[in-house]
């Protein structure tokens, strides 16, 4: 989530409660997205990892 925050929203390091929250719902919707297309992906034989790293990690590293 920190790395997607630092991403999509970095200005949130300041931000409100509200704005927080705002800022996981939107994460929590991107979350199920994502699991719908690999869902997708699954149904038709493609198998999906997924790898949650921070900004700073290098996710190709991650994946090997």
């Amino acid at each position: 989530p920190q790395a997607w925050r630092e991403r999509y929203a970095p200005e949130a390091a300041h931000a409100s409660e509200g704005e927080c929250t705002k800022l996981e719902r939107a994460f929590a919707m991107f979350q199920a997205r994502q699991r719908q297309f690999a869902a997708l992906l699954e149904a038709h034989g493609i198998p999906v990892t997924f790898v949650y790293c921070d900004a700073n990690t290098d996710s190709h590293a991650e994946l090997a």
